[in-house]
């Protein structure tokens, strides 16, 4: 359940502010209001180690920490937006690719430490997490700009309330940039949701696309020590197993399937959609075989078919960018994170009344989050064969206000 208290912060307010983050200032900028994900895990910490004064119920508070730029959430909304301005449209999904299997290599590395740390304790493990995420964020703030905006004599207009602090008072600088953000995110949305069908359909997919996978991801260690009487070491250490094949399937196997269609002439959009498409099937099949498996052998046949679908993400991202190439790489990543907090949100309750479902019944119904994952997931693979995709201009636009000026 603190997973999904976490996504509250993000859901309200990660589309405010990354639209306005991803439009005027830089990538190191935008990075450094990501600090909000080494807050949260010492935060944990803090209460945890002090728990004879503090209540354990004051976890839930710790996602208010996501607020400092959404944390771990917008961490990679960012990521993404920097690498569709820079990268170009034949590009685009396998650096989307290789965004997405980066944590899978991160957590098949964690999972051998985190089974020798855990020999020590539990302390250990949460450090070295810590730890590990300012050597990443310091690295991330040196990487340089990727996208440089000339300012207009009428953005230097909308920018003046910052430049003449000395004449303008401090609530009327306020106001005059909650009207503009609020302006934005209007017009955005409405181009999103109200005047793009196909665009609109494709964000609502994604709900159910990450309630499914999150009923899977939420519940996966917990259901292998409860199903298999495993340790938890032992369960990380026999995930790491799927991480190896995604690890393969998105550095090795996509990329060389990608090439050879390039080759045949198949567009990059439809690679995308046949990606996408094929990706989910095969989740769905190994979601099934592993709720069903009476025997750990059988349980892991259905994780390695699952593994196939990791090009799902990056494909549906880029079918996003193809669908909508004007809507603006940081709206529409922003909205889309917004609906992936959504469908984590409302996995949570799921998740917990499913498992506890399955506790009360026979062991062999513990795989009820993993069936009703299989169960969500159709709408969105029916939807990606019934749309057709059309290839569109390499290029989006970059994110303006509505009276700055048209898009360059």
């Amino acid at each position: 359940m603190e997973t999904t208290f976490e996504r509250f912060p993000v859901f309200c307010l990660a589309f405010l502010t990354a639209l306005r983050q991803m439009s005027t200032v830089g990538d190191s900028l935008r990075f450094s209001l990501s600090w909000g994900c080494t807050l949260y895990p010492i935060a944990d910490v803090l209460i945890c180690l002090n728990s004879d004064i503090l209540s354990p119920r004051w976890i839930w508070t710790v996602p208010i920490t996501t607020i400092v730029g959404g944390g771990a959430a917008d961490f990679p909304t960012m990521l993404y937006t920097i690498v569709s301005d820079a990268a170009p449209r034949s590009k685009r999904a396998g650096a989307f690719v290789v965004l997405t299997t980066a944590p899978v290599l991160g957590r098949f590395a964690s999972a051998p430490a985190l089974y020798w740390l855990m020999n020590y304790g539990e302390w250990h493990c949460v450090l070295f997490a810590i730890a590990a995420w300012f050597p990443a964020l310091l690295i991330i703030m040196m990487v340089p700009e990727t996208l440089h905006i000339k300012e207009s004599l009428e953005e230097s207009r909308l920018n003046a309330p910052a430049s003449s602090a000395f004449s303008q008072s401090f609530a009327a600088a306020l106001r005059s940039k909650l009207q503009s953000m609020s302006k934005t995110a209007a017009a955005s949305l409405r181009q999103m949701f109200w005047e793009d069908s196909k665009l609109c359909l494709l964000l609502l997919s994604t709900l159910s696309l990450e309630v499914g996978r999150f009923l899977v991801v939420g519940i996966l260690p917990q259901y292998m020590t409860k199903r298999y009487e495993l340790a938890w070491k032992e369960a990380s250490l026999w995930l790491a197993i799927k991480s190896v094949l995604q690890v393969v399937v998105g550095l090795l196997f996509l990329p060389i399937a990608s090439q050879h269609l390039t080759k045949a002439g198949m567009p990059a959009v439809t690679k995308d959609a046949w990606v996408a498409r094929i990706g989910l099937l095969l989740a769905m099949a190994g979601y099934i075989i592993a709720g069903l498996a009476d025997r750990l052998l059988l349980f892991l046949v259905g994780t390695v078919i699952s593994s196939f679908s990791i090009g799902v993400e990056p494909a549906m991202r880029s079918l996003l960018i193809a669908t909508a190439p004007n809507s603006g790489s940081g709206a529409l990543f922003s909205t889309l994170q917004v609906m992936l907090s959504l469908g984590i949100i409302t996995a949570g309750p799921i998740i917990a009344a499913s498992f506890r479902l399955g506790l009360h019944m026979d062991q062999e119904w513990l795989g009820i989050p993993l069936l009703l994952s299989s169960i969500v997931m159709p709408p969105t693979a029916t939807l990606l064969f019934a749309l057709k995709f059309k290839d569109s201009s390499g290029r989006i636009a970059l994110d303006r206000d509505p009276d700055s000026g048209d898009n360059e």
